[in-house]
């Protein structure tokens, strides 16, 4: 029924859609949306009745455009309630448990919230048990409000504005303040409510970093969780414009970056079980071993988007402290055990600033924050972990003896507790966590903490999991399409090998004349189109490339390399050639020049190369198989004997029998072409495999007389008792 009033309003036929959603509103008794049905007929009625007069209205577009979005979500929010009645997840259990208890005040709650400070100063002359009750009142406060902020889907006007102002609100505490744009960020997720959005949207130019911080992650979150949608909601999201704040754009971008590497948490936290941390483990003993060099043909990324590292222990060691500087999540598997504590049973505590004045950890430092200075000041200033780890890590710490507590505290900081203890290093630490970039990484690892691993994560609709794109919404235009932050985007989307879509963006900002093209943004573009087998367009590409930045090797050899899989083979040995007027004596170069002149049919050029190659590394069996193969194809069997017999004399396979047989068979010995075809089938791991390697240079053999009879014949032969 929903979606049927939809496809109506989408239709424009609101008459209809009002009288169908009466209908559902006066079955539900839910008389407070009833009556916002009825301010939607009479502005409706007001707009017919002005133009069936002729009025002119310069607002009738807007206004009408309004009345569809508040149509639309009339029916969201009925949905919301069948969905009430009939589903029993977390948050329509809470809403059910909540609309069963009388009138929520938020006013109320606000004014406890604000009443705390004056709380706190007078228990701390009092008995402990007395201090605790406080807190924990205190806290009990803060829960409350925030799940009924997050199962509310719609405040009033007035609701709006007691909330607005809580947040400018310096009696509560910024922790407070925090949890509450966290609950309306929750809530918007659930249900787009324009006035929340509104509050969202303004509450990105808070004056203190940790709110706004948290207010931009929310309004990217809701983006992304409701792409479709959002739009509809311009309006709301106006204070996000560069009018206001010249930086809102490059905050937003930063954002976008973190949420883009946090979806790539699985990634890094694998690499952290199964490369890093093993190749550490097994190479601390062994730190002078250095890692094999890659052969040149197979080598895939350009090495100075690499890191060169010698060192096995060292590189790994670097990876993980540039992984973690970058802002990935490197402890996610180290914490995942460690949010079983009691405290993780509510569900706002997943998303609560680190406070050591919580009930659940003041003992650890006491109610004026002193009584671990060392502890505390590690976890307000080390930033090395979110808020959520911090409060697992306290619980972790209370139950170990004091012993094993410094031993673990002095394992998790680089420099040791002493630089917790100098005053000007303490200082550096603690404007670093102050940086808004740190400050939003650290909170969307709670969130991803939230949605990973709450006991029950999967009846949330997880943003980590969906398309994160919001260069693609419009409402987002004016603030991230700009080419500076998309290359920045791009560039980590292709650390994530997302190539699809870095090759759509590069595409969009190459139709931009900006400083970020340059020959290593044509380098990327060339690669990402050449993984996905886009040749031509990676050629282009790779040319522009080494137009602006000539005798480049990486660009030469990816040149060669597509000019060869698109068999343009003398553009190839072309790029070959300049590789080799680099580096003479390589003999990998040598072979590639000689394969692609062999496929031109260019045999006595081939060899060239090929003598050359032999001169250079007379033991290398690929140039032994090469001289081998390209004498047969120019014909000159006889020294193509020569060198076959060399190469069965050394390491044969089943290609290499198989060559002989095709020499020997031109050569007329039919009884020894059959014996290496024998010898070919017998390593080959059964008989369909040898047909497919024979049936690959039949071609050539036709090529060279041999009809296909004589094949059939021969294949017989070989593979016959």
């Amino acid at each position: 029924m929903i979606e049927k009033i939809i496809e109506l309003i989408e239709k424009d036929r609101l008459i209809e859609a009002m009288t169908q959603l009466e209908a559902l509103l006066d079955g539900a008794k839910l008389y407070r949306l009833k009556a916002k049905l009825d301010e939607v007929r009479t502005s409706y009625g007001y707009m017919l009745s002005y133009m069936r007069q002729g009025a002119e209205d310069e607002n009738r577009r807007h206004l009408y455009r309004q009345l569809k979005t508040m149509l639309r979500m009339l029916a969201e929010q009925i949905r919301l309630w069948q969905q009430d009645q009939t589903e029993n997840t977390f948050y329509h259990t809470m809403r059910k448990v909540i609309a069963g208890r009388s009138p929520y005040r938020i006013d109320e709650a606000i004014n406890r919230l604000a009443e705390f400070a004056d709380e706190l100063a007078v228990c701390q002359l009092m008995p402990r048990a007395n201090q605790i009750e406080i807190l924990k009142k205190h806290e009990q406060t803060a829960r409350d409000l925030f799940l009924n902020t997050w199962c509310n889907s719609g405040w009033t006007v007035a609701e709006q504005a007691v909330m607005g102002q809580a947040l400018t609100d310096e009696a509560i505490t910024i922790a407070d303040r925090q949890l509450i744009v966290s609950a309306i960020t929750l809530s918007l997720m659930q249900y787009l409510d324009p006035l929340k959005l509104s509050l969202l949207a303004d509450t990105c130019r808070h004056a203190d970093t940790r709110i706004s911080q948290r207010a931009l992650v929310g309004v990217a979150l809701v983006a992304i969780n409701h792409p479709d949608t959002i739009g509809q909601h311009a309006d709301a999201l106006i204070s996000l414009s560069t009018i206001f704040d010249n930086g809102m754009a490059r905050k937003l971008n930063t954002i976008y970056l973190q949420l883009l590497r946090a979806q790539g948490t699985e990634g890094v936290d694998k690499k952290m079980r199964e490369e890093i941390i093993p190749e550490m483990m097994k190479n601390v003993g062994n730190l002078g071993k250095f890692a094999p060099k890659l052969d040149e043909e197979e080598e895939e990324q350009n090495p100075e988007w690499k890191n060169d590292a010698h060192a096995q222990f060292e590189d790994k060691l670097r990876q993980m402290s540039e992984l973690q500087q970058a802002g990935a999540d490197v402890y996610i598997s180290t914490f995942a055990a460690l949010k079983t504590y009691p405290f993780f049973h509510e569900l706002s505590n997943w998303l609560l600033p680190f406070d050591p004045l919580h009930s659940s950890i003041v003992d650890m430092f006491g109610i004026d924050g002193k009584a671990d200075n060392r502890l505390l000041q590690m976890l307000l200033y080390g930033g090395a972990f979110c808020d959520s780890d911090k409060y697992s890590l306290c619980f972790t710490m209370n139950m170990m003896p004091k012993e094993g507590r410094d031993a673990l505290l002095a394992q998790l900081t680089d420099q040791g507790m002493d630089a917790f203890e100098d005053e000007g290093r303490m200082m550096g630490m603690k404007q670093y966590t102050e940086r808004p970039e740190v400050i939003g990484n650290g909170y969307i690892q709670d969130l991803y903490r939230f949605f990973k691993l709450h006991p029950r994560c999967k009846e949330f609709k997880n943003p980590f999991t969906q398309t994160i794109a919001l260069h693609r919404l419009p409402v987002f235009n004016e603030l991230l399409n700009v080419p500076e932050y998309v290359k920045q985007v791009a560039d980590l989307l292709f650390g994530q090998e997302r190539y699809e879509e870095v090759f759509e963006l590069y595409t969009n900002l190459e139709k931009e004349d900006s400083d970020v093209i340059n020959a290593d943004f044509y380098r990327r573009f060339g690669y990402c189109a050449q993984k996905l087998k886009q040749y031509s367009k990676a050629i282009e590409c790779y040319e522009r490339a080494d137009l602006m930045q000539p005798n480049h090797l990486w660009t030469l050899r990816r040149l060669a390399t597509c000019c060869r899989l698109k068999e343009r083979y003398q553009e190839a040995a072309h790029y070959y050639r300049q590789i080799e007027e680099i580096e003479p004596e390589n003999t990998q170069v040598l072979l590639q020049i000689a394969g692609c002149l062999a496929n031109s049919k260019q045999y006595e050029e081939a060899l060239s190369s090929l003598k050359k190659a032999y001169f250079l590394d007379a033991s290398n069996l690929k140039i032994v198989r090469a001289l081998a193969w390209c004498y047969f194809l120019q014909g000159n069997y006889k020294q193509a004997s020569k060198y076959t017999l060399q190469v069965l004399d050394a390491q044969p396979d089943a290609a290499d029998y198989l060559n002989a047989g095709h020499l020997a068979w031109m050569m007329n010995d039919v009884r020894q072409a059959v014996d290496y075809y024998r010898q070919a089938a017998s390593v080959c791991n059964n008989r369909e495999e040898f047909i497919q390697l024979f049936n690959k240079d039949a071609e050539t053999l036709l090529q060279r007389g041999i009809t296909e009879e004589d094949m059939a014949l021969m294949k017989e032969l070989t593979i016959s008792n």
